[in-house]
C-alpha cells in the first residue's frame, strides 16, 4: 500500500511528493522544488530515506532542492532529456548534478520494488515535461491541474502541444486515477474530463 506524502514549498507553493510503500519500506520522492530543509526534515519526521528522485519538468521551482536531496541520499535523478536542455543553459540550477541524472523517454517503466512506474511523456508546459503513473495514481507535475492545464507562456512551452498532451495521454487513462499536480489541490481523471474548460 502506497502512503503518499506532500509539502508545499517555495513561493510559487509547488507540491513536492514522497511516495513511501508501507509493505516493502521503499520511497522516493516527485519534484523536490525550494526548501531542502524543510523537504528532509518532512522526510525524516516520516522515516522516508528515497531510492531516487522523479522530476516531472526541469523548470526552477520544481529542482531547486534536487542538489541537496542527491548529496543527502546519494541517489539517482530520472528525467526526460529534453528538459536537461534548460538545466544546462541556466534555466534551472541543479547542473551539478549532471552525471546522477537518468534519462527517460515515453513508455520507459521504473522499477520501484514489485510495482511499476510509467513514464507518459507530456510536452507542452516544456519540451520534456514527463508525467508518472503508479497504480491509480498519477503525478501530472504543471500539465494538468484541477480545472486548468499548465502555462505556456514559458521557456519550451507550446499551447496546442499541452492540450494534445492532456486529450490523447492522461484522458486515456481511467476516470478513477487519482491527479496529484505540481502546484494546487488534487483531482481525478474523470473530473477534469467531465468540467476543465480547456476541454470543454
Amino acid at each position: 500500500m502506497l502512503k503518499i506524502f506532500s509539502m508545499v514549498v517555495g513561493e510559487y507553493g509547488e507540491n513536492c511528493y514522497a511516495v513511501h510503500d508501507k509493505q516493502s519500506l521503499r520511497s522516493f520522492i516527485v519534484d523536490p522544488g525550494s526548501e531542502h530543509e524543510r523537504i528532509l526534515d518532512g522526510l525524516k519526521k516520516h522515516n522516508i530515506k528515497p531510492e531516487f528522485i522523479l522530476i516531472t519538468h526541469g523548470h526552477l521551482d520544481h529542482v531547486n532542492a534536487v542538489d541537496a536531496m542527491v548529496n543527502e541520499f546519494g541517489i539517482p535523478v530520472y528525467i526526460a532529456e529534453k528538459d536537461m536542455t534548460a538545466v544546462r543553459e541556466g534555466r534551472t540550477i541543479f547542473g551539478t548534478i549532471v552525471s546522477d541524472v537518468q534519462y527517460i523517454n515515453d513508455g520507459d517503466i521504473i522499477k520501484f520494488g514489485d510495482k511499476d512506474i510509467k513514464v507518459i511523456s507530456t510536452p507542452g508546459h516544456s519540451m520534456g515535461g514527463v508525467c508518472f503513473a503508479i497504480d491509480d495514481i498519477i503525478f501530472s507535475g504543471d500539465t494538468l491541474f484541477y480545472t486548468a492545464v499548465g502555462r505556456t507562456d514559458m521557456y519550451g512551452g507550446n499551447y496546442e502541444e499541452i492540450l494534445r498532451s492532456v486529450k490523447n495521454k492522461l484522458f486515456t487513462l481511467p476516470d478513477n486515477t487519482v491527479v496529484l499536480p505540481g502546484h494546487g489541490q488534487s483531482t481525478s481523471i474523470g473530473f477534469e474530463k467531465a468540467n476543465n474548460p480547456f476541454f470543454m
